[in-house]
C-alpha cells in the first residue's frame, strides 16, 4: 500500500497514513525540532547529514489469551490501526538521548538522557539494577523501555555500537489501556537501532 500525504484538501484516511501524520516531519526535526528539544549545543534534536532510521509498530488488541502466550497457550491478537514510531541516529557523542512526544498538544515532551558508560555499567551488572534505577524516578519510568531494548541487545545477543545515539518515539497508542503501548515501543525502537 502506497500513501501520499500531500497539501492537497482531501486527507488520507488510510490506517498507515493516519499513523504517519503523528509522526513530525523529519524536516523539521533535523532544522530546529518544534517540540524544544535541543541538544547541549542549542542543535535540533537530530543532527543534520547523518542518518536517520525509522521504524513502526502498532499496537494490539487482546481478543483472546492474554499473556497465555508465555505458556504456550493458543491467544488470539489483533494489530491496531495507533502505532508508535522510532526514530534511531547514532551520533559520536558519550550520550544516549530519548525523548518521547506528547500524544496531546501542550503536554510537555519527555527527555531522558544517560551515558553511554552507564549502558555498558548495566549490561554488566543483573537486569534489576537497571530497573531499580528507573522506578526511582516515576518521571523515567518510559524510558526503560527504549533503554531496555538497547540493554537487551548486548547483554542478549552481543550487539554493539560506538558513540552515542539519539531515539525519538512519537506514539498514538493510548499508554496504560492493555492495548500494549510498552511493547510498540519497545518494537519500533528495536527496529529502528538495528537498521
Amino acid at each position: 500500500m502506497s500513501d501520499q500525504i500531500s497539501s492537497s484538501s482531501q486527507e488520507p484516511t488510510s490506517p498507515l497514513s493516519l499513523a504517519i501524520r503523528r509522526f513530525p516531519d523529519l524536516n523539521t526535526l533535523l532544522q530546529g525540532t518544534p517540540t524544544g528539544l535541543r541538544d547541549e549545543n542549542g542543535r535540533g534534536f537530530f543532527l543534520p547529514n547523518r542518518p536517520v532510521h525509522i521504524a513502526r509498530a502498532p499496537g494490539r488488541l487482546d481478543v483472546m489469551g492474554g499473556i497465555a502466550d508465555y505458556s504456550g497457550s493458543l491467544v488470539l491478537q489483533l494489530p491496531m490501526a495507533r502505532a508508535t514510531f522510532a526514530a534511531v541516529q547514532r551520533d559520536d557523542s558519550n550520550l544516549i538521548s530519548i525523548a518521547s512526544l506528547p500524544e496531546q498538544a501542550g503536554l510537555p515532551t519527555r527527555l531522558f538522557r544517560a551515558t553511554v558508560q552507564q549502558l555498558w555499567q548495566w549490561v554488566s551488572e543483573d537486569a534489576c539494577v537497571a530497573g531499580s534505577f528507573f522506578r526511582q524516578d516515576p518521571r523515567n519510568a518510559w524510558a526503560a523501555y527504549g533503554i531496555g531494548v538497547l540493554l537487551a541487545l548486548a547483554k542478549e545477543c552481543g550487539w554493539r555500537w560506538k558513540g552515542g545515539m539519539r531515539i525519538l518515539v512519537a506514539s498514538a497508542v493510548p499508554e496504560g489501556k492493555g492495548v500494549s503501548s510498552s511493547a510498540a515501543m519497545e518494537v519500533a525502537v528495536l527496529q529502528a537501532a538495528c537498521q
